[in-house]
């Protein structure tokens, strides 16, 4: 992990150095003296020397000194406490869609296979991801906020709001979790159906056991590590989707603050979000390890 995060945090270093753009027109302005400029560069230490950059960057961060944004002028970890529970709020929530839509709809898919609903079924899996959330966003947006304003079309509500704040999340939620729900419902069906195929199955059918506690208990369970396996993976994918879906409806969060740092240049931010976003989905894969034997007792880590 500690290798994975040294190279992520190495390639976004340089590539933010070498991908263009002077973070002092942004604070002063294009109107700024070249003398206030370079003032100002050796106030940042933008003047140094790029490996001196890098070598004061690793120890900010192997402090936990993580400074200030250039544009905003305050602390970066009072930024990232303010945005990051909005950015919490619509992962978890669209995460808990896509498998409340997606694991039913794999499962019956798998029971009936390649039937009427079988075949509907798997033509709507591929047709949510096949949407990004901000285009799903969008037609919300028109229908169901403009067209009929059943929902707010944007922002994120007032922290000691607890029903705004989840009535304005509903839709970001539905957009981010119907893109991930298809890609669920494809690996749960597939995981069904090989589990289905295995010798335990036809046992326990043998002794009487219902349907239900047949799929349920000896193929749902089963079935579960690949879906684990790659409900972790979809983590990034989640993170990902919530930038422009926060941009979409104008909600607070991590994405968003990412998003216009990387306009303005803001190196320290953008260089601590790209950070977290990497850890943030290294520790969930070390979650997905850890649950594997939970889910399955003879699975053991040596």
């Amino acid at each position: 992990m500690i290798v994975v995060m040294l190279g992520v945090v190495t390639i976004v270093f340089f590539v933010m150095r070498v991908a263009g753009g002077d973070p002092t027109y942004t604070i002063l302005g294009h109107h700024a003296s070249p003398e206030a400029q370079d003032a100002l560069r050796h106030k940042l230490g933008l003047d140094l020397p790029l490996h001196v950059q890098y070598f004061d960057y690793l120890r900010r961060l192997a402090t936990f000194d993580l400074g200030y944004s250039l544009l905003k002028k305050v602390p970066i970890t009072g930024l990232i406490a303010y945005n990051i529970r909005f950015t919490l709020e619509l992962s978890l929530a669209g995460f808990l869609i896509a498998l409340m839509i997606g694991l039913p709809l794999g499962i019956i898919s798998a029971c009936y296979p390649n039937s009427k609903i079988d075949h509907l079924l798997r033509v709507t899996s591929l047709i949510f991801p096949s949407m990004p959330p901000f285009y799903i966003g969008i037609i919300f947006i028109l229908t169901l906020a403009l067209m009929y304003p059943l929902f707010p079309p944007s922002g994120g509500g007032e922290l000691g709001d607890f029903l705004g704040r989840m009535y304005r999340l509903i839709l970001p939620a539905l957009s981010l979790g119907l893109f991930i729900s298809g890609i669920i419902s494809r690996i749960t069906r597939a995981s069904m159906l090989d589990t289905l195929k295995k010798y335990h199955v036809t046992v326990a059918r043998s002794k009487g056991l219902s349907e239900f506690t047949t799929i349920m208990k000896h193929v749902f369970r089963n079935a579960l590590i690949p879906i684990v396996t790659s409900a972790g993976m979809l983590l990034a994918g989640i993170l990902a989707g919530t930038v422009m879906t926060e941009i979409v409806f104008g909600r607070p969060g991590l994405g968003k603050l990412l998003v216009l740092s990387v306009n303005s240049r803001d190196y320290p931010v953008v260089e601590t979000l790209l950070a977290l976003y990497a850890l943030i989905v290294a520790f969930a894969n070390l979650a997905v390890d850890l649950v594997y034997a939970l889910i399955d007792p003879r699975i053991t880590y040596d």
